[in-house]
């Protein structure tokens, strides 16, 4: 799980225990694990609700 350690007035965000996901149609979910990751605000993502049950139906690779 994602853990958020600090923002700032821009929107700058540092996470823990990231990870990315890379996803393929021909090798399913690849999962990247990045640790300590900061995300400048100008390049933040949507965020949205976390699916237990969608995000299990997906195949990883290891």
């Amino acid at each position: 799980m994602i853990n958020l350690k600090g923002f700032d007035q821009t929107i700058n965000l540092i996470l823990d225990e990231s990870h990315e996901r890379v996803f393929s149609s021909s090798q399913g979910v690849e999962q990247v694990v990045l640790g300590l990751y900061i995300v400048r605000g100008d390049n933040s993502p949507s965020l949205g609700e976390f699916r237990r049950h969608v995000d299990a139906a997906l195949a990883y690779v290891a």
